[in-house]
C-alpha cells in the first residue's frame, strides 16, 4: 500500500500528523531562539517520535509516519542522524522542551 496514499484517505491520520507537526516546529522555533544551536543544524534537524502503536519521522518541516515493520532499528541505533528520541504525549513534550530552555 502507498503510504502517502494511505496519509492522504486518513483524516484523523492527516490531523495528528498536523498537531504533531506544529507542536515540533513551536518547540525547535522556542529552542532556535536560544541560539544554542546554528540555524542550519535546526533547519537540517531530524526527529523520530515512538509510540505504543507508530513511529513518526519529523524531518524537512514535514512530519512521516513510519509503519513499524519498515523502521530499520539497527540503522537507527548504529547512528544514522537522529537527533531526539523520546516517548511523549504532546503536553509533556511541550512541558519537556519549556523546562529545557528554561534551565539554559
Amino acid at each position: 500500500m502507498n503510504e502517502n496514499r494511505f496519509l492522504k484517505n486518513n483524516p484523523k491520520e492527516n490531523k495528528g500528523n498536523s498537531e504533531l507537526k506544529e507542536t515540533v516546529i513551536r518547540s525547535l522555533n522556542s529552542i532556535q531562539r536560544t541560539g544554542l544551536f546554528s540555524k542550519e543544524y535546526m533547519e537540517n534537524i531530524t526527529l523520530i517520535f515512538l509510540d505504543e502503536k507508530e513511529f513518526y519521522k519529523f524531518k524537512n518541516q514535514e512530519v512521516e509516519r513510519v509503519p513499524k515493520d519498515q523502521f530499520d532499528e539497527q540503522d537507527f541505533m548504529q547512528g544514522k542522524r537522529t537527533d531526539f528520541v523520546g516517548i511523549y504525549s504532546k503536553n509533556e513534550f511541550e512541558k519537556i522542551i519549556d523546562s529545557a530552555i528554561k534551565n539554559t
